[in-house]
């Protein structure tokens, strides 16, 4: 997709997917940096390539967590472009409240955000309790009507149709291996 788009647009450009773990996304962020790459970021590493950049958009600040980035005067810039995403997704599906979120990571938090502008509720479950009580934590000082569970405020899985994961997974960026 991404090529395709660099083609028709007649850049000069490659798109590539590179994978790293967790020990090596800083060596990565500062090549990028050294040689002005601009990309994606999937998880996990979105709050981890976050904290290695000269400059965060204000939403990438507020949330802690980014998706893309680009060069700004041999500097890497991060932004989250996650959280217009999931609020679109949202849209398309008529979603309403209270949400369920199963997970806490970084596009976790664009949920959270998400949620926080559309006014609606967002019950937290986490594989760790003590990370999901937490994250409900960090998505209240946010603003958000954040909870953990699901039983509290009637949240429950949504019983209509799903559009799934693209087969795949989560697409390019700096992937974990």
């Amino acid at each position: 997709m991404h090529n395709a788009a660099i083609a028709a647009l007649g850049l000069d450009a490659v798109y590539v997917a590179i994978q790293a773990d967790h020990a090596a996304v800083p060596h990565v962020v500062r090549a990028f940096e050294a040689v002005g790459v601009a990309g994606n970021v999937t998880v996990p590493h979105k709050v981890t390539v976050a904290q290695l950049l000269i400059r965060l958009t204000p939403v990438a600040k507020e949330l802690g967590a980014v998706n893309t980035f680009w060069s700004e005067a041999g500097r890497l810039v991060g932004d989250n472009t996650d959280v217009p995403g999931v609020l679109d997704a949202l849209e398309r599906v008529d979603a309403v409240g209270p949400w369920l979120l199963a997970g806490t990571g970084g596009a976790a938090r664009a949920v959270v955000a998400a949620a926080r502008e559309r006014r609606v509720g967002v019950g937290i479950v986490s594989r760790d309790a003590k990370r999901g009580r937490d994250f409900a934590e960090w998505a209240r000082e946010l603003g958000a009507d954040a909870f953990v569970g699901t039983q509290a405020r009637g949240c429950a899985p949504h019983s209509g149709r799903s559009p799934g994961r693209r087969p795949g997974g989560a697409g390019p960026g700096i992937r974990p291996r």
